[in-house]
């Protein structure tokens, strides 16, 4: 063998010998790391929020003057739809409220995520405001969570899930003029629509 061939072994072996050396020293600088589960269990949780239908169809609280010109209907309230009856407010002051109930009886946290007004139809009726309350003429509807409707409800509001737990909400419809109504006007299909969700 000449030298070349012997010089290109040689540097051969050393790169080989380099090679197993850094591959042993890799192998000592590593290590494998596992993560391994147990069981993983899934128990029963239920969905169950709505409105409490107990006592309904369910009368109004009115307020005002005088029940001349005031009359408040009925709430028949089944777990997704509050209906009421036709109602009148023609002076300053005459007010109805109805005293809802929205029920958790599910197993999960509920939250209120969405409330949309929509505003009445009928002629010369002119509405302003949106989600908990509008004004519409002479008529504000509000959703409030205190009986004189100063707090109105909110998408922050939520009705936990332990068994059967509420949260109040107040309906109130209330004629706000200072002076009775002159001429006659109905005000037809005004609605809120309350979406609820996961909290």
């Amino acid at each position: 063998m000449n030298n070349k061939n012997k010089s290109m072994i040689v540097i051969i072996l050393v790169l080989v010998i380099a090679l197993i050396t850094l591959s042993v020293a890799f192998a000592a600088l590593s290590a494998t790391l596992k993560i391994n589960f147990g069981n993983v269990n899934q128990t029963v949780q239920t969905w169950n929020v709505g409105f409490d239908t107990t006592g309904s169809p369910k009368a109004a609280t009115a307020s005002g003057s005088s029940a001349t010109g005031r009359s408040c209907g009925a709430a028949t309230i089944t777990a997704t739809t509050v209906t009421i009856a036709n109602t009148e407010l023609s002076k300053p002051d005459d007010a109805c409220r109805w005293d809802l109930v929205i029920k958790n009886s599910g197993t999960i946290n509920a939250k209120i995520t969405g409330i949309t007004a929509t505003n009445p139809t009928g002629t010369g009726v002119s509405c302003t405001g949106s989600g908990a309350q509008i004004v519409c003429g002479n008529i504000t509807y509000t959703l409030a969570k205190n009986t004189g409707g100063s707090t109105l409800l909110s998408t922050s509001d939520t009705i936990p899930a332990t068994t059967g737990n509420t949260l109040n909400v107040y309906l109130i419809a209330k004629y706000t003029s200072s002076t009775p109504a002159a001429e006659a006007k109905t005000q037809q299909n005004a609605s809120f629509k309350i979406t609820v969700g996961q909290n």
